[in-house]
């Protein structure tokens, strides 16, 4: 695997250039028909080859978000799996604030104003239909679709559910809450990226995801109303 990586790369090929055929390789790289069969499967599954008839092994693009979401979805993970796989959303969201502030569209913008409006009404039981964790990762998505990077959107997506199921599984993970508190956040971070101030931004957006990081505190130790939050 590693020898047909190396010629594609000192190949310079493009995607949709072609490699060599089967028998081609066979002789290049020395090796039996089976071997390389095993090796050529293997590149197949990531993205990186393909097989065209007549033509032989072709150069494909590889995608690495799919890559990454294959690869956690086919493991068996643990707790402490799932609090890395935490830590890696945190990361991404704090990283991609100024990109979300410098290219965040008006109509992204008025969709986060609308989320935190669901977020009021799921506080005060008039919901419609849908849970505050849908709400919540919604929320959290779109701030990633404000820095129109194809590659953050969708590596958020990938994370959702096992975000979700760390947040019920790891004990001091919480997500499902609907306080007054958690409410004001959504609406400060909202108010910050409209006023396109990364700092303000990332650090509130830093204490919201505080617990996805420490584990959690007690609630009886988190301000409650916007004045001690302020």
């Amino acid at each position: 695997v590693g020898r047909l990586q190396q010629l594609i790369t000192d190949s310079d090929l493009e995607p949709g250039d072609a490699l060599a055929t089967e028998a081609e390789l066979e002789k290049m790289l020395h090796v039996s028909r089976p071997v390389l069969r095993e090796a050529i499967s293997r590149l197949r599954a990531l993205g990186i080859v393909d097989s065209r008839q007549r033509v032989g092994l072709i150069v494909t693009k590889p995608d690495p978000v799919a890559l990454f979401g294959h690869g956690i979805e086919g493991g068996l993970l643990d707790s402490m799996d799932l609090r890395h796989i935490g830590e890696l959303r945190y990361c991404l969201e704090i990283g991609a604030v100024e990109l979300a502030a410098r290219k965040g569209t008006e109509e992204q913008i008025a969709r986060l104003f609308q989320l935190t409006e669901e977020f009021a009404r799921c506080r005060r039981g008039e919901g419609e239909g849908r849970s505050y964790d849908d709400i919540e990762l919604d929320f959290h998505r779109t701030i990633l679709q404000c820095t129109h990077n194809p590659m953050l959107s969708r590596m958020h997506h990938v994370l959702d559910v096992f975000f979700l199921r760390s947040a019920r599984e790891i004990e001091g993970y919480s997500v499902n809450s609907t306080s007054e508190r958690s409410q004001w956040e959504h609406l400060a971070i909202t108010e910050a990226l409209r006023d396109k101030n990364v700092e303000r931004t990332r650090t509130l957006l830093s204490g919201h995801l505080d617990n996805l990081i420490s584990g959690g505190r007690s609630e009886a130790n988190r301000p409650q109303e916007q004045g001690e939050q302020q």
